[in-house]
Order: C-alpha cells, then structure tokens, then sequence
C-alpha cells in the first residue's frame, strides 16, 4: 500500500541526519527519506516495517511501541536491529509518535553527531598510541639506567686512579715538589675531583626526573633546622627562617632536597664573611610560595633564565683557593625538576650586587588529592 500522489513526506526531512519513515495502521512503509534505504541496500516502502527488521524478537518489540505510541500524548522509545542481505546492522534507537489525523506513525531515530563519533575514534587511536609509546618509554627508560650506571662506573674507575697517581707522586716528591708544579697538581686533583661531581651529577639529575613519594604530614621549620644541621655553615653565616612556615601534606624527600640546593648555594657562594640567609613562605592559597634569600654578589638578569641549565655555572671553572671543588651546575638544574614535577615553579630575583632570592611554588595537597595543581602554580608566578 502507499500514499496518494498528493500527500508526501516533508521535503524538509530529506537532509535529516537520520532515518525518518511513515508506517500506516497496517503495518507497511509508506513513506521513507532514504537513509535507510541506503544502509539496506533496497527500497523499503510498500513492504511492511518487520520485515526489515532483524527478528521477531524486535519485530514483537516494535508492535509493542506502535501500541504504546497510540496512547494519548505518547512519545515512546525503542531501540530497532535491521537486517541486510548479509549483516545485522548496529541496535540504534527510535523514537515512535503517532499521528491520529494521518492514522500513521512516525518513526524517528535519533541522530548520532558524526563529528563526536569521528573524535571518539580519533580519540581511541591516540589513546592505543599513547599506550605504546609508554611501554616502549618505560622499556628505553630502563635502558638508560643501565647505561647511565655503566658509564659511571666505567668514568670513575679512570678518575680514581688518575687521583692516585697525583697523590703519589706528591707523596713521592716531598718536598722537591715546590711553587707552580705543586699547584699543577693541586689543580690537577680539584679537576678530578670535579668531574667526579659531574658524573655524580649526572646521574642525581636522572634519578630527579623520576623522584616521587608518598606523601605525609612535613613540618618544614623542623625539616628546614634538618638542613641546616646537614650542610654545617660557618660560624660567621646567619641563617634566618621565618616563623610562619607551615606544617602541610607534601613529599619530604624531594622539599628537602630543594632546601638543600637552594640554602647551600647561598652559603657557598656568598663571597662574603658575614653571609646572611633569609628562609621564609607566603601562602597564596593553593599553593606555598617558599623562598630563600642571601646577600651574595646578585646574579645578572641575562644569566638569570641561563643559571637553571645543566651544568651551567657562574663561578669560573677553576680551583678555589681551599682545594674545594666548585659546583657542577647541576644544583639548581634539579631543583626546577623537582619543583616542577610537583606542579610548581622555579625562579630567581636579583640585581648585581645586591643579594638574590631564589622562590618555589610548592603545591598543597590532602591526603586523598591527587590533582594536578600546575594551573594554580602558572597563575601565581609573577608575570
């Protein structure tokens, strides 16, 4: 059965992104806008609507809609299966309304957006790839462990004989060893002993990259008299921690060794008898604004983005008068990854001349967050 010639679905539903059918009170398409038409592959008015359908299970669940959509005000819900010649199509549902003046029900399935449907499976290749690229990650990371430790068993092996042999032959020579020999050699062991450091460096840089721990309660005035105590300044540099630094969820170990770096900086190249060294905090909500201030000799604004880099140092690479080695560059190196592993910032304030303050963003967590508070430390730096 079909329509008359005159009485023809809305042209309108032809660019429906869906199908849309019209079946009479007898059961059979009297009108259809094509769409499934084209996933059947053959023309569907004039036969009745369950023979397209998948089996008679659906096609009793589409009966059971008809009769429901006929109740007054009736919008009803159904998910329909087709069958082609040769597949099942995927379940989709349909609305069924029912048109008492045509006596016919409308059959409307509901649109599926094609865009979210294509970033969904965008969407799951690159979550497939990003998988991969984690697993062949971890595998390389494990690699260059090995490596890393490797090459620093096999650079110190050389360096410590090479100390020997320096220290021998000063041993040997006595006294004869006098004026600018002797302080070839005391160079030469002081340029061992540093690029033992660097090695060391090194591989406390990798190890940074990776430093996570649980978290616990860290009184960080207790933690910051711990470093202190650790690194042993002279008599003559006074170190000043604030009162107000709190007692907050965080992981000690990586706070720690930031505090280590920031504060044995200052006192290791003030360049001055009466060092000074302020430790202090401002709370900006989310997140701690530590910091540490020293009247050293200032760092230039030009270097100040430079100074974070590994392996860059400002004190020129020689040996100091005491026989220390000086730094290896690799201090503030790891102080900008542990910072930012944590979601936090690093960064230095100074004027030649006249002291730098070195600051951390460091994160508050509870004990059950796990939230990432990068955004809250972007928004705190100074721009």
């Amino acid at each position: 059965m079909t329509r008359d010639a005159g009485v023809r679905l809305p042209a309108c539903f032809a660019a429906f992104p869906a199908a849309v059918l019209q079946v009479g009170r007898d059961g059979v398409v009297l009108e259809s806008n094509g769409r499934l038409e084209r996933e059947l592959g053959r023309t569907v008015i004039g036969e009745p609507f369950v023979t397209v359908l998948d089996d008679a299970s659906c096609g009793d669940k589409w009966l059971r809609a008809v009769a429901a959509a006929r109740e007054p005000n009736a919008i009803v819900i159904t998910e329909l299966v087709f069958a082609t010649a040769d597949s099942v199509l995927e379940p989709r549902p349909f609305s069924v309304l029912w048109d008492a003046d045509a006596d016919l029900a409308w059959v409307i399935e509901h649109p599926v957006d094609s865009h979210v449907e294509t970033v969904r499976r965008e969407m799951a290749d690159v979550n497939s790839e990003l998988a991969g690229a984690h697993r062949q990650l971890v595998r390389e990371r494990g690699r260059l462990d090995e490596f890393a430790h490797a090459i620093s068993h096999d650079l110190k092996s050389p360096l410590r004989s090479v100390a020997n042999y320096a220290r021998w032959i000063e041993e040997d020579l006595g006294d004869v060893l006098m004026g600018e020999a002797r302080g070839h050699m005391t160079l030469l062991r002081s340029q061992v002993e540093r690029m033992r450091a660097m090695i060391s460096g090194v591989l406390e840089y990798a190890r940074s990259g990776r430093m996570r721990a649980p978290s616990e309660i860290v009184d960080t005035a207790a933690l910051v008299a711990d470093v202190v105590a650790l690194l042993a300044p002279p008599p003559t540099c006074a170190i000043e921690v604030a009162a107000n630094m709190p007692t907050f969820r965080a992981e000690r170990a990586p706070l720690q060794q930031v505090f280590l770096n920031l504060i044995g900086n200052a006192i290791k190249y003030s360049g001055r008898d009466d060092t000074r060294v302020e430790v202090g905090v401002t709370d900006l909500g989310d997140v701690y604004d530590f910091f540490v201030r020293d009247n050293g000799p200032g760092i230039a604004p030009r270097v100040q983005e430079k100074i974070w880099s590994l392996f860059y140092t400002l004190a020129p690479r020689t040996a100091s008068a005491d026989g220390d080695a000086e730094g290896t560059g690799v201090g503030l190196s790891i102080v900008r990854q542990l910072v930012e592993l944590q979601g936090g910032r690093a960064w230095v304030e100074s004027e030649e001349g006249k002291g730098a303050t070195f600051h951390f963003l460091w994160p508050k967590r509870t004990e059950s967050s796990s939230t990432d508070h990068r955004a809250s430390a972007d928004s705190a730096v100074p721009g």
